[in-house]
């Protein structure tokens, strides 16, 4: 950027412009063209790529049988930690492996990204627990051994040992932002009925191979059924009750059929599952399109009128965008159009994008049909704050990001409507039954005339 800038200054050009270019070009997660003097230029922030699953090919080499055969016949292996969290790893790979990238993938969505550096860091920790060969021997020679789970994967991935923080892992960048995500703080309560208040203490079992009897000892002491040293206080049980549920998120191989209210609830992303879904190819149905397409119009609908529309409101055949204060004190049951726009002059298509890193990224993108030329990206962000409104949710507040992005959403649909608007002034009331009732206004022959639109 200071090339071309320096380059624009000795011309006598406009740096000022190169430069707005160039940072718009840098936050883009996909690869931008720009032409600047004649040449073509490609540029990619490597930082914002989608780099998951050459994370998770990384992560599966680390754990490769290959790689620890030395440690089977090594007299360290029957107390080292370490190898029993491969082992553990190893036999419930592709479960393990796929709800790590699920919580990565959450991140990306949400505007965390990693480099693939960061990430390497991160899993190495999440493997060995930060132990050298000195520590597991120091280990080996106290009179008890501590509970395995303390240095399993499914805790340092937290940078924990399941009850207290290894603050030496907060120097990892990842551990950082994984602690700022505040995951498993919204349970299942099929879920925690199941685990907590069974009539039977082995009412549910870990679909998993190789750490029943941990994650039995960690549900007993969750539910009151037992205690041991470690787990005798409220917030030891407390602590007990969320390794629970790091197995279960980390481990547990779910029945077919269930929807995944336990991985969308510990992830904090309704969508999330989709929105996996349709990156490994998956398409979407037309019942989904339907239903996500009335629910992003709902969403919308409150955004550009300021009122609060309640959840399975009838949905109106035009989205009204109206002159209407922001204060949220105020109530304002009639509001004067500035534009309506057709439902059917918007359509939401799920578009496949080079992700430049040799794949294709699957997104939400509603777009603008024939002559309207709009369209609005659907991030992940979005899609769960649009199903939790549609949901009742009146506690969650829109991103500051996907707020701007709307008012320039909103202000294209304007422009779209300036070209053809009439001399005529649409009101819109809201009604008990909270649907619109239009009302135009218009001067005919020196006379206002008022009808209902």
């Amino acid at each position: 950027m200071d090339t071309f800038k320096r380059f624009e200054q000795n011309v006598d050009g406009n740096p000022i412009a190169i430069e707005n270019n160039l940072l718009k070009a840098f936050s883009s997660s996909m690869p931008q063209r720009w032409d600047y003097g004649g040449a073509v230029f490609i540029i990619m922030n490597l930082s914002m790529m989608d780099n998951l699953s050459m994370g998770e090919k990384v992560f599966r080499r680390m754990v490769a049988q290959e790689c620890w055969q030395a440690c089977e016949s090594s007299e360290c292996h029957h107390f080292c930690p370490v190898y029993h969290n491969v082992k553990l790893i190893q036999e419930n790979v592709d479960v393990a492996a796929s709800r790590v990238c699920l919580v990565y993938r959450r991140m990306y969505e949400y505007g965390t990204r990693l480099t693939l550096r960061q990430m390497c860091a991160h899993l190495a920790y999440m493997i060995t627990s930060g132990l050298t060969y000195t520590d597991i021997v120091k280990l080996s020679r106290k009179p008890s051994l501590p509970l395995m789970a303390e240095f399993m994967f499914f805790n340092r991935f937290f940078g924990d040992n399941g009850r207290e923080e290894d603050i030496s892992a907060a120097q990892l960048r990842a551990i950082r932002n994984v602690r700022d995500q505040y995951f498993c703080v919204r349970n299942s309560p099929t879920w925690e009925r199941r685990l907590w208040t069974g009539g039977s203490p082995n009412a549910l079992r870990l679909n998993a191979r190789g750490c029943g009897e941990d994650f039995e000892a960690l549900r007993r002491c969750g539910a009151g059924l037992s205690t041991t040293e470690e787990y005798n206080s409220p917030r030891a049980i407390a602590r007990a009750r969320d390794q629970v549920r790091r197995m279960l998120f980390f481990l547990h191989t779910f029945e077919d059929g269930d929807d995944g209210c336990f991985l969308r609830g510990f992830l904090n992303s309704v969508m999330i599952l989709d929105f996996v879904r349709w990156q490994k190819g998956d398409t979407v149905s037309l019942e989904e399109i339907t239903r996500l397409t009335r629910s992003v119009f709902h969403v919308l609908q409150e955004q550009f009128t300021g009122v609060r529309l309640p959840e399975g409101a009838p949905p109106d055949s035009h989205l009204f965008i109206t002159l209407a204060r922001r204060g949220s004190d105020i109530r304002q049951s009639a509001q004067v159009v500035l534009a309506r726009v057709p439902q059917e002059a918007l359509r939401l298509d799920l578009v496949a994008r080079d992700d430049g890193m040799g794949g294709l990224r699957r997104e939400l993108i509603l777009r603008g049909q024939q002559e309207l030329r709009a369209e609005l990206v659907m991030t992940l962000p979005f899609l769960d704050y649009v199903m939790m409104r549609n949901e009742g949710a009146i506690g969650e507040d829109l991103q500051r990001s996907y707020v701007d992005r709307l008012e320039r959403f909103k202000a294209l649909l304007l422009e779209h409507a300036g070209a053809t608007r009439r001399d005529d002034i649409m009101l819109v009331r809201l009604r008990t039954n909270h649907t619109f009732r239009r009302q135009v206004f218009g001067l005919r022959r020196n006379r206002l005339e008022v009808t209902d639109g």
